[in-house]
């Protein structure tokens, strides 16, 4: 490579002398330009012979640092993609999770509310049937406390009636009274 350049460069000297040398004449307009021209080819290839190995040697460093570096982030990506896929893995597991408990939740508390209702019917039934056997004893009580009340004072003016003589006709009419009202009872 260093020959190609080499030879590119001596190429290019002698199109530029040509063309200097084609102007007026046969001598340049400029007889410096010459002498610039060659140091610049001088100081270029000097450039190139001595800089040509540690240019290169520099950028086949950058070059594979680049590459180690390229991989490393390629690396470092596919960790990225798979720590997002795990992450997303992890909130669908617990998204199905919450759902299930939530519904589980749900269930659980229709239970226990039936349960509840079921719990507070059974007392609120014991209580009325507990209510309504108080008030048949009560009525009962009441209804045999009238009856001997009705019996005792159907007694009483029974034994006031027999007692007075013009009654005397009543005295059947009550004792048939007093023994339906014995019979009902």
């Amino acid at each position: 490579m260093f020959y190609k350049v080499t030879i590119l460069i001596l190429i290019q000297m002698l199109v530029s002398i040509t063309l200097l040398a084609a102007g007026d004449g046969a001598t340049p307009q400029n007889p410096h330009i010459f002498a610039q021209f060659f140091n610049f080819t001088c100081t270029i290839l000097i450039l190139v012979f001595f800089l040509k190995k540690p240019i290169r040697a520099f950028f086949t460093a950058n070059h594979q640092e680049f590459v180690e570096k390229s991989q490393a982030s390629k690396k470092e990506k596919d960790r990225a993609i798979e720590a997002k896929e795990d992450i997303l893995k992890k909130i669908d597991e617990f998204e199905s999770q919450y759902s299930v408990t939530i519904q589980k939740a749900k269930d659980s508390s229709a239970k226990q509310k039936q349960a509840l209702l079921d719990e507070v019917h059974l007392g609120a039934q014991k209580i009325v049937e507990s209510t309504e056997k108080k008030i048949q004893s009560i009525r009962m009580k009441e209804k045999d406390a009238l009856k001997n009340r009705l019996i005792t004072a159907a007694m009483e003016k029974a034994k006031l009636n027999v007692s007075k003589p013009e009654i005397q006709h009543s005295v059947r009419i009550n004792s048939d009274f007093m023994s339906e009202a014995r019979t009902s009872i």
